[in-house]
């Protein structure tokens, strides 16, 4: 497997126990595994990936997210219960979303547009555009 440097990051969030940031940091992958970060790390013999104004939070990547289930992740009946029960507790909030609802959660509390959401989830009486195909 080929290293790979992160490198000239605007921040690096390094999740150690100290929760050190590096500005202007590089972060060294080896075989899969983070191997060092700090800043000026030497690029030998490695795919360079330039990270400039980006921030790199290395760790758990979460692939797969309901946003607008971020409004209802700490109602207390939904903790600490099976799968069922954690469904049967937030269908019916989630049923009395409206559209607007989710447009709020997907461009953040400050109204900066903080990520970008696509949600398939609207209720029946939403009309919602269909895509067609050929």
């Amino acid at each position: 497997m080929t290293d790979t440097l992160i490198q000239n990051a605007r921040l690096v969030l390094t999740m150690d126990a100290n929760r050190r940031t590096i500005p202007s940091g590089d972060l060294l992958l080896r075989d899969g595994v983070i191997a060092a970060v700090g800043v000026g790390l030497p690029a030998q013999d490695c795919q360079v990936i330039n990270a400039e104004g980006c921030l790199v939070t290395p760790g758990l990547v979460n692939t797969h997210h309901h946003l607008y289930q971020t409004m209802t992740r700490a109602v207390p009946a939904a903790q600490d219960v099976g799968l069922f029960g954690w469904l049967q507790t937030l269908y019916p909030i989630w049923a009395a979303m409206l559209p607007d609802d989710f447009f709020y959660i997907c461009t953040g509390w400050d109204g900066g547009a903080a990520t970008v959401g696509l949600h398939y989830d609207f209720r029946s009486s939403v009309s919602v555009p269909q895509r067609h195909t050929a």
